[in-house]
């Protein structure tokens, strides 16, 4: 993933690639700043309904970022978060975890900024 090569999931369907924000400090980490933004070939019914399966809290919320689908998903772990985000061709899958704020709504308000600089949603 860091490195340049895709991640591959389910015997190589789904692939993900991408990056890691992380800052420089310990204090930082705790306040939810660190996040994970992968480009995938997974669909919106991909996330929804496949990954999502893997744990059993279900999707936090479904709704749309500037006329795109999306979702969060809480995880098991406590404070963290994964976004779902569509583009074209797949979408973006952003996670991060804060123990200080709500990581979904740190998440949320990350993709609404960035959202008008990707590419066209299907």
């Amino acid at each position: 993933m860091v490195d340049g090569s895709p991640t591959l999931i389910n015997g190589g369907k789904v692939k993900e690639s991408g990056c890691i924000y992380h800052p420089s400090t310990a204090a930082d980490w705790d306040a939810g700043v660190g996040i994970e933004i992968l480009a995938t070939n997974m669909s919106y019914e991909y996330f929804r309904d496949v990954f999502d399966n893997r744990n059993t809290d279900g999707l936090a919320k479904q709704f749309e970022i500037n006329g795109r689908q999306s979702a969060t998903k809480r995880s098991d772990a406590k404070g963290m978060c994964t976004l779902f985000v569509t583009i074209k061709g797949g979408g973006l899958k952003l996670d991060t975890l804060t123990h200080t704020e709500d990581s979904c709504e740190v998440l949320i308000d990350f993709t609404t900024k960035l959202s008008p600089s990707l590419p066209a949603g299907t």
